[in-house]
């Protein structure tokens, strides 16, 4: 009987699972901490529906390395649900527009690929995407908020 019940339910739940938009993880607090005083600079740009503080024990930690020539960066998040725990950046040979580029990360924003002018384009090697923040990508930012 338990599996016929089952049997059941199993169309309408890959139905659901199917349709289920997703899940799109945000800070859900009033103000995100950075440990990086320069990164904090660059955050505020974003002009971010969250205030954007300089604390010790952050809810990004930023760490720079350096090697050779190579110019990149990484974010990881922690997530819960629809909530964002905390974000990890590390940038090689840091600049603005690579440390912007993974704060739009951190802040729960996705790569764009379809505006080459875009902060958030994703590119290798540097030719492609613009030198800061542009009004696509804080439309963006406030878009993925406004839910």
């Amino acid at each position: 009987m338990a599996f016929l019940a089952t049997m059941a339910t199993l169309p309408w739940t890959m139905h659901e699972r199917a349709n289920a938009k997703p899940v799109k993880p945000t800070w859900q607090q009033l103000v995100v901490t950075v440990d990086d005083e320069r990164a904090v600079e660059l955050a505020r740009q974003w002009d971010a529906p969250f205030a954007v503080e300089y604390a010790a024990d952050a809810d990004i930690t930023v760490s720079a390395v350096s090697h050779a020539d190579l110019v990149a960066g990484e974010a990881t998040r922690s997530m819960d649900g629809d909530r964002i725990g905390g974000c990890m950046l590390t940038v090689e040979n840091p600049s603005d527009v690579v440390m912007l580029h993974e704060l739009g990360h951190c802040f729960g924003l996705h790569h764009d690929n379809g505006h080459s002018d875009s902060l958030m384009y994703w590119m290798q090697g540097g030719d492609s995407g613009a030198a800061g923040v542009t009004e696509h990508d804080r439309a963006e930012l406030r878009d993925l908020y406004a839910r």
